[in-house]
């Protein structure tokens, strides 16, 4: 069973669902303005939030998936579901 909230609420939490779905991978999170949409006159909006990436550990160094997001738990969250995409659609290919 899922519990949503534990995971969202918690760095600790989001990195043991990381080691279920994606053991071995390495991750990274970072504190800084994320893009969150655009002013009326067109400049970029930003806000506080995370950057989170998981990177498959390799000797060939795959290209990290970064995901963004206003707490440090969804960025985590938001790269893995994002990974889980990537994975899906190269064995689609």
């Amino acid at each position: 069973k899922w519990k949503a909230a534990e995971y969202t609420a918690s760095i600790d939490a989001a990195l043991v669902l990381k080691d279920r779905i994606l053991p071995g991978y390495k991750w990274g999170i970072s504190e800084g303005g994320i893009k969150s949409g655009t002013h009326p006159d067109g400049k970029t909006a930003y806000v506080d939030g995370f950057r989170a990436h998981v990177t498959e550990r390799s000797p060939l160094r795959p290209m990290p998936v970064i995901a963004d997001a206003r707490t440090a738990p969804l960025a985590i969250i938001l790269a893995l579901l994002l990974n889980e995409v990537r994975l899906t659609w190269f064995n689609q290919l």
